[in-house]
């Protein structure tokens, strides 16, 4: 994928890029296990069998400590900058989720994606 050094610039990049100062940006090395592990959910975990769902049936283990996680989801497209007052109005949501936690993302999609024509699809 890189190197840690490539990573470090490209992430430097990104927050100039941003228009403000990052408040925080963290990286970690970590093997490709350890990335698996805090992915889902087992990192702070002792032992592998608790990195499974709770039973008896394959794939669980009576010491499992997993559990389902569901989630709603919904998506926009925007074609210009989400102005300040936008992000604000998102960000003033997500104190209103309830039962669980909440995120907004942005992915900025180009390149390609760009020459599709809207009908094309």
């Amino acid at each position: 994928l890189g190197t840690y050094g490539a990573l470090q610039n490209a992430v430097d990049r990104l927050a100039d890029r941003v228009g403000a100062p990052a408040s925080h940006v963290s990286l970690r090395r970590r093997t490709y296990q350890e990335s698996m592990e805090m992915y889902a959910g087992c990192s702070s975990f002792s032992t592998d069998a608790r990195c499974h769902l709770p039973g008896s049936a394959p794939g669980h283990s009576p010491e499992g400590s997993l559990g389902r996680e569901t989630y709603a989801a919904r998506s926009d497209f925007f074609d210009r900058s989400v102005p300040p007052a936008g992000v604000k109005a998102l960000l003033a949501r997500l104190p209103e989720v309830r039962g669980g936690a909440g995120s907004i993302a942005f992915t900025a999609l180009g390149g390609a994606v760009n020459r599709v024509s809207p009908t094309a699809t």
